[in-house]
């Protein structure tokens, strides 16, 4: 639970939105596979139908997923939209590949989960290849992240320590800018395209 993706997560957040309310799910007693994110589900039921009732703001409420937990980020926006209650905003850090967990399918991360939904992929192994977002952003077109040297696992991570920086970067002109791509990462790789607007990734 207090593994070091969620300290830093957490604590960047935290410098900049110290008035709001961060929510943690703790799954560290789940297996941490497929099964265990879909054991999930049926806990947050109950942790989603008290926030309602407790009169949560969905307006102002971003929803972050990382890996496996982008599907209960899917589901539990999904949640929220059956009960006329979308998101502001959802973020999936480098979803997981659907390949050997199609059952988990349902709960992918959609565009229309949230009012406003982006997406960081950062490696071909672990993450999948889909762009589903309104901004889907390919640091280093989504593989061979610096420093990882072709190691997968380690791509796989640097997409939340991505997300971690762009909250503390100030000012803006820090930020991580991305080149504007109509159609794939395929298409960007080809240098094939106009690359003439371009929007933060991240927070």
């Amino acid at each position: 639970f207090y593994d070091e993706e969620t300290q830093t997560v957490i604590k960047s957040l935290l410098q900049v939105w110290s008035n709001s309310n961060i929510i943690l799910v703790d799954w560290s007693a789940c297996p941490t596979d497929y099964v265990g994110a879909k054991h999930m589900f049926k806990e947050a039921d109950k942790i989603l139908k008290s926030l309602i009732g407790a009169g949560l703001k969905t307006e102002r409420t971003h929803v972050i997923g990382f890996g496996l937990g982008t599907f209960i980020a899917g589901y539990v926006a999904k949640f929220f939209n059956n009960a006329s209650l979308p998101l502001a905003r959802v973020t999936g850090l480098n979803p997981h590949n659907l390949i050997n967990a199609p059952f988990l399918a349902p709960y992918e991360i959609k565009r229309s989960d949230a009012k406003f939904v982006d997406i960081i992929h950062t490696d071909e192994v672990f993450g999948s290849p889909t762009t589903n977002g309104h901004v889907d952003f390919w640091p280093n077109g989504g593989k061979d992240q610096v420093g990882c040297y072709g190691d997968a696992l380690c791509d796989h991570f640097r997409t939340w320590r991505y997300f971690s920086e762009s909250v503390s970067k100030k000012p803006s002109s820090l930020k991580f800018l991305s080149s504007s791509c109509p159609s794939n990462v395929t298409t960007f790789n080809s240098h094939n395209c106009n690359g003439e607007s371009s929007v933060s990734m991240g927070f």
